[in-house]
């Protein structure tokens, strides 16, 4: 794909190109400075999957489930060199074109040599957030920081050191995701509860200040910080501190905007 693709425009802000390293495939990356808060790009893709190999298992369902116009674009998209495809063009070969063009191998091949994965060499902390908009079939993406040119965009993943095993930074970030997720069984116990305390509410709102300082120090921006944000506002309010359940609120919006955006109708 890297013969076949130096580098593609996506449009102003970004553009496709081979990673440092042949097996990680495409990525995309910054053409210019992107200051944080930016929409990066915003579009409707072929396909959305969690990872690139999720896409590749899943590609002969996903496709046939896809208009007739996208099955079309799909397979004219780049499926390798030794490709036949795009060369039978015999009335002979119409038949055997067509059922070649959507074999599951060649699915797959146009998946490995096409798709961008959002995941960077040093992607543990992201550098953007994609929002997938279910009513419009569409991604956004926003910048969480400013992103200097040529640095790949990142949205996912984990290839550093913090997650190599023995490492003290892995160690560290276990421990902090480990004690989030109890923190958030606790919360969950106290809404299950039938008739809360106030003291149980006081309780809530120190382990909602717990997770987000946790979640900050792992540097997870995204919409759980917004949401347990906006949740410890809430709580604020319903403790009678009114002046401080609106700088939370406000804090959680600020975060919401940077994740989709100051343009999203949410």
């Amino acid at each position: 794909m890297s013969q076949a693709i130096r580098e593609h425009p996506v449009n102003g802000n970004v553009a496709i190109r081979q990673c440092d390293s042949p097996e990680r495939g495409l990525g995309l990356f910054a053409t210019l400075r992107l200051s944080k808060g930016l929409k990066i790009l915003s579009e409707q893709p072929l396909l959305v999957d969690e990872t690139r190999q999720d896409m590749i298992n899943d590609v002969a369902y996903e496709f046939h489930a896809l208009p007739l116009a996208s099955q079309a674009l799909f397979t004219r998209l780049y499926a390798g060199p030794l490709d036949l495809v795009p060369i039978m063009t015999g009335e002979n070969e119409r038949e055997q074109r067509a059922r070649l063009s959507v074999a599951t191998a060649r699915l797959q091949q146009i998946v490995h040599l096409n798709s961008v994965e959002g995941a960077g060499a040093d992607a543990f902390i992201p550098n953007a957030y994609a929002y997938y908009n279910y009513e419009t079939g569409s991604v956004a993406l926003h910048a969480l920081r400013d992103i200097q040119p040529n640095e790949e965009v990142t949205n996912f993943a984990c290839r550093c050191n913090r997650c190599s095993p023995e490492t003290e930074a892995h160690a560290a970030s276990e421990t902090r995701r480990e004690r989030m997720k109890e923190i958030r069984d606790e919360i969950t116990r106290h809404y299950q509860a039938e008739s809360p305390s106030d003291d149980d509410t006081l309780n809530v709102i120190t382990k909602l200040r717990e997770l987000i300082q946790l979640i900050e120090e792992e540097e997870a921006v995204g919409l759980e910080l917004s949401l347990r944000i906006g949740e410890l506002g809430r709580l604020q309010g319903a403790t009678g501190d009114s002046v401080g359940a609106r700088m939370t609120e406000r804090r959680a919006m600020v975060v919401r905007r940077l994740c989709v955006g100051a343009d999203h109708p949410s």
